[in-house]
């Protein structure tokens, strides 16, 4: 495999973004008090019989979830208890999450991940109110996708950096920060 300079460059920017998200994400999450991840952890063994490939945590309004994603159940949101709360049928692998999202007015979470089965991408969003997941859009991407990472760009639009297996990186506005509508700005 062949790298360039310019090729670094981009790479080295997109992990700058995704660790910058991930404190983010993280400062929104985790409140300051150490029990959100200690009861994280213990409830993390509640979610080990369902066979999957990410147990990612979040929270919303200082309660603690997980979204799951397993190869038989979906992509599945669950309480810090185990227990599921709504699931989104699929077999799903790499899944990111951006909380509170202005979408047409409305605050949403906005997930995205993998479909297996047909290697679409695939936005999902989370409405609090209900607790539903639903698809929002999918597309395809050229080749494997190794990674996925949510970004909110300085013009406030949500982008996805989506890293393949051919060493080449995208960056989609999924969400115009403008307008607060639905978008695919490749």
């Amino acid at each position: 495999m062949k790298t360039t300079i310019g090729g670094l460059i981009l790479l080295s920017s997109v992990l700058v973004g995704c660790t910058t998200n991930l404190q983010q994400t993280n400062t929104q999450k985790v409140t300051a008090k150490a029990e959100p991840m200690q009861l994280a952890l213990q409830d993390f063994a509640v979610n080990q019989n369902i066979a999957g490939k990410v147990a990612y945590p979040i929270s919303h309004q200082q309660q603690s979830y997980w979204l799951l994603s397993s190869e038989t159940q979906g992509l599945l949101l669950t309480d810090a208890k185990g227990t599921t709360l709504s699931q989104f049928a699929g077999n799903f692998e790499l899944v990111d999450w951006r909380g509170n999202v202005d979408l047409a007015g409305k605050n949403l979470d906005l997930i995205a991940t993998v479909d297996k089965e047909n290697g679409q991408i695939q936005i999902l969003t989370l409405d609090w109110q209900t607790q539903q997941l639903s698809l929002l859009t999918q597309f395809s991407h050229s080749a494997g996708v190794e990674t996925l990472c949510w970004y909110t760009l300085p013009q406030g639009h949500s982008s996805l950096f989506i890293a393949d297996d051919q060493a080449q990186v995208t960056q989609r506005i999924i969400v115009d920060g403008n307008s607060h509508q639905l978008s695919d700005v490749v």
